[in-house]
């Protein structure tokens, strides 16, 4: 009789034992866990919101995993964490929607973001300090196949219409950055990428008809980083403003230090102002110290201005105390290919003659291999 009740003492210990174990969320063989999001409310039990802070309040890195299917979750606010370790987020194609809060992600502890398969819209709206749809104080932001769009951000710290990291590095790889602006009145500005201190690494990515304007700071319409290199492949840039009445502009790029390189890259038809108190611009780059290589790319009808005493200011592409190389890429103030993007069909227009050349010239570029 006691060997019985043993025996089912034991099994029922088994049982608990078990349950115990399902309802822990489960940890991979790296030691990091995964938690899950089932719904898409807005905060609770299964919910994005409540999985990231739960990944952040859990020791060392540790990942968010979406269920598929779930379509889109509409924030109340920004979900801002503190985290003691790199944040994954697994999107499996849900959309994001910002709900004009003036912001969705938001890495207050700076220990960085990684995230793939996710779109994030109508991010923007007002904020204060440092704002944008992707925020990490600090941290690297990795972003694969993204789109982040229609977020116009507004702040009185550094801003950006898609991603912000406060000194450290950036990538996107197979995203598009698209239909955003950035406006601050007291700091760096860009429509697409900042990073004030880390690198910009784009790949495959569109970042095209963003917006940037700051009252007094370093602007870009598209990317800005200050300080790290910015590496572009098979990447498209154009389309983006950028505005300034106190300090540098690129309208599609600019690196305030590090250096450019571009393979296979659309830069084209960027726009770069600077007021009577502004400094340097450019339309398609603009590197401030830093060396420029350019292969197999397109830097086309940009557009620069500088009011500012003894600035300089370039459509294509603007180097102050670095150098340009140029292999087969084609850089002209031509516009026409804004109108009408370049064909590679044979025209007998004069018009489409002009377009026709630049998009030759592309074609007869090979593709860059690494």
């Amino acid at each position: 009789m006691r060997v019985a009740r043993r025996c089912a003492a034991g099994a029922a210990a088994a049982v608990l034992a078990a349950s115990f174990v399902v309802a822990v969320p489960l940890a991979s063989s790296v030691g990091a866990t995964t938690f899950n999001v089932t719904n898409d409310h807005d905060s609770g039990a299964g919910s994005l919101r409540q999985a990231v802070l739960d990944a952040a309040a859990a020791s060392g890195a540790n990942t968010v995993s979406v269920q598929a299917g779930l379509g889109k979750i509409t924030l109340a606010s920004p979900i801002k964490w503190n985290a003691s370790g790199l944040l994954t987020i697994h999107g499996n194609g849900v959309t994001i929607d910002g709900g004009a809060h003036g912001g969705a992600l938001f890495d207050s502890d700076g220990d960085g973001i990684t995230a793939d398969d996710l779109t994030i819209e109508d991010a923007g709206g007002t904020a204060t300090g440092d704002a944008a749809p992707v925020v990490s104080e600090g941290g690297a932001v990795s972003l694969s196949t993204c789109t982040i769009s229609g977020s116009p951000v507004s702040t009185s710290g550094d801003v950006a219409g898609g991603v912000l990291s406060e000194g450290n590095d950036v990538s996107l790889t197979n995203c598009k950055i698209t239909g955003n602006s950035g406006t601050t009145s007291d700091g760096d500005a860009a429509g697409g990428v900042l990073s004030e201190g880390g690198a910009v690494t784009l790949t495959n990515t569109t970042i095209t008809g963003n917006t940037a304007t700051t009252s007094d700071g370093d602007v870009g319409g598209g990317v800005l980083s200050e300080g790290g290199d910015v590496v572009a492949a098979t990447t498209t840039v154009s389309g983006n403003t950028a505005t300034t009445p106190n300090g540098d502009v690129g309208g599609g790029i600019i690196s305030e230090g590090g250096s450019v390189t571009f393979r296979t890259v659309q830069d084209n038809c960027n726009t770069a102002s600077a007021g009577v108190e502004g400094g340097d611009a450019g339309g398609g780059v603009l590197s401030e110290g830093g060396d420029v290589t350019v292969t197999g790319s397109n830097i086309l009808g940009n557009r620069a201005t500088t009011q500012g005493d003894g600035a300089h200011a370039d459509n294509g592409v603007l180097l102050e105390g670095g150098t340009l190389t140029n292999n087969s890429t084609t850089i002209s103030d031509d516009q026409s290919v804004c109108a009408t993007p370049p064909s590679t069909t044979t025209s007998t227009t004069a018009a489409s003659t002009t377009t026709s050349t630049a998009a030759q010239a592309v074609s007869a570029t090979p593709a860059f291999t690494g």
